[in-house]
């Protein structure tokens, strides 16, 4: 504390035991830094008190805790694909700040029965690649989050591929994309809800899922089975603005009604004229606290570039 802050603090302030606000900021900082110091293994030192960060000084403080981590995505988020056909990192980093965007969804893993090989996990993002622009992204305190599409049968694989991807690239959480492949597969998602719970409370990771958001139309899939695990993000895209006004609004009420207490939607970048995606993100509910935009590479198409403007005047 500088002594020009010190002469300002008053005296009566001082007896009283009161300590200002700006005061108080700065001894969390400091306290939160030292404690991830300390815990350099699990933790890199921002100052910041997330997810992981908290988690381990709960188990501190409570070796014998039981680790649950019940956090979601607050503000704009954007989901990315191939971070390398994007761009260089900074140059992510300045557009992000730009619009406002304070989380970003990188694609860890895609699985699919066209492999052939059971185990085989693609990973369009190299260990290095999440390294470097994660770092950039972290640094710019704009907060990281992996998504993966997993295959029936491949749990255990989706799983080692997510965690090493999740150390690479210090990731707040993972969100699960599980779509086609899982209709009609009840055991297999119950399966891999295991697994990834397993995952979350090892690793720090926190948790999401991400599917179709019209569930009326989708009665094959087993979302009783993914149901409350994390915070929920139905995928209201009306790709071909033939859905409705109730669409968007009925999608969110039935996923809460299914067990997800946090909802946090994905959202266009395609498809949209910006009234129409002004129009669209206006009918999401008013206690609705965070989005994800699908997706930065449709962005970076001439039709689509005017979309950042909405984006970033999007007041949430």
């Amino acid at each position: 504390m500088s002594k020009k802050c010190a002469l300002k603090y008053n005296r009566q302030q001082r007896r009283a035991g009161h300590i200002p606000d700006s005061y108080v900021e700065e001894l969390v900082y400091l306290g939160v830094c030292e404690f991830q110091e300390q815990h350099m293994d699990v933790l890199i030192q921002d100052g910041k008190l997330g997810p992981k960060t908290l988690l381990q000084l709960q188990r501190s403080l409570d070796p014998a805790l039981t680790i649950t981590l019940d956090y979601a995505p607050t503000g704009k988020g954007i989901y990315i694909r191939h971070l390398k056909s994007l761009g260089h990192p900074t140059a992510l980093v300045a557009q992000a700040l730009k619009h406002d965007i304070s989380f970003v969804v990188i694609q860890s893993i895609w699985q699919d029965r066209k492999v052939g090989r059971p185990h085989y996990v693609r990973r369009p993002n190299s260990k290095d690649t999440l390294m470097e622009y994660c770092s950039a992204f972290r640094e710019a305190g704009i907060e990281v989050w992996l998504w993966g599409y997993p295959y029936p049968g491949r749990e255990h694989a989706f799983c080692l591929a997510a965690i090493a991807d999740a150390e690479a690239s210090n990731c707040v959480g993972f969100v699960l994309d599980p779509e086609k492949p899982y209709k009609r597969k009840e055991a297999a998602a119950k399966a891999l809800v295991t697994a990834v719970t397993k995952m979350s409370k090892q690793h720090y990771l926190a948790l999401g899922v991400t599917s179709y958001a019209a569930t009326h139309l989708h009665r094959t899939f087993p979302y009783k089975e993914f149901s409350g695990v994390g915070w929920g993000s139905p995928q209201v895209y009306d790709k071909n603005n033939n859905l409705g006004s109730s669409y968007v609004p009925n999608s969110v009420n039935a996923w809460e009604a299914l067990g997800w207490s946090t909802i946090v939607p994905s959202v266009p970048a395609y498809n949209k004229t910006p009234l129409q995606l002004k129009t669209h993100l206006h009918r999401l509910p008013e206690a609705t606290k965070g989005v994800i935009f699908w997706d930065w590479k449709n962005l970076t198409y001439r039709k689509n570039r005017r979309l950042w403007d909405v984006i970033a005047d999007l007041d949430l």
